[in-house]
């Protein structure tokens, strides 16, 4: 015996189906007759007349234009060059004045006081303790090397980095130099110093 909830999704299901297959037809129909006119159907819904008044009067003939006013042209840009005198063709000194605001200046002065740090590599000549650290560090500063000579803590030890190398290439390349005073100097991945263009 069919249940009670069977039969009445049953009747339900013929009407709802009926629904489905009128609306789709009705969509259909609709865009099908639209689709003949020029515009899209969504142009003409807000508008009291179905064509433009510009469109009506618009002429697509083309411009006859003689092949002579073609062919000198170049002639009448020779002409214009030609009555202009030649100083005041060439370029003559002038003055530029920038007006910038004093918190631009303030701000310029602060990042080159402070330059943002960004990862890169240094060469850690030395790991120890601080004593040491600080010995190394005079002595390879006073040896004459221009490279930013670095005392980084690592608790409870200390390590003495040299350089600012953007590239681990360029990096490598200070290293081996580096490898005859400090033979056990390594390449470190750690933050540098940008450079400050003055």
């Amino acid at each position: 015996m069919p249940s009670i909830w069977y039969i009445t999704f049953a009747k339900l299901k013929a009407s709802t189906m009926k629904r489905i297959l009128i609306i789709p037809l009705c969509l259909f129909i609709s865009l099908s007759i639209s689709a003949q006119d020029d515009a899209p159907w969504w142009k003409n819904m807000f508008r009291k007349e179905a064509v433009n008044e510009a469109e009506k009067t618009q002429d697509a003939t083309p411009i006859d234009m003689p092949v002579d006013s073609i062919n000198n042209t170049n002639e009448v840009i020779d002409s214009l060059f030609e009555e202009t005198p030649a100083e005041e063709l060439l370029v003559r000194p002038g003055q530029i004045k920038v007006e910038q605001s004093p918190l631009l200046t303030k701000l310029d002065s602060l990042y080159k006081e402070n330059p943002p740090r960004i990862m890169g590599y240094r060469i850690k000549i030395y790991f120890g303790n601080l004593q040491e650290a600080r010995g190394i560090k005079a002595n390879h500063v006073s040896s004459g090397n221009r490279e930013g000579c670095y005392v980084k803590q690592y608790p409870p030890n200390f390590a003495v980095v040299v350089g600012n190398f953007r590239t681990e290439e360029a990096a490598q390349q200070r290293l081996q130099e580096l490898k005859q005073l400090y033979p056990g100097a390594t390449v470190v991945r750690d933050e540098i110093e940008s450079i400050v263009v003055e």
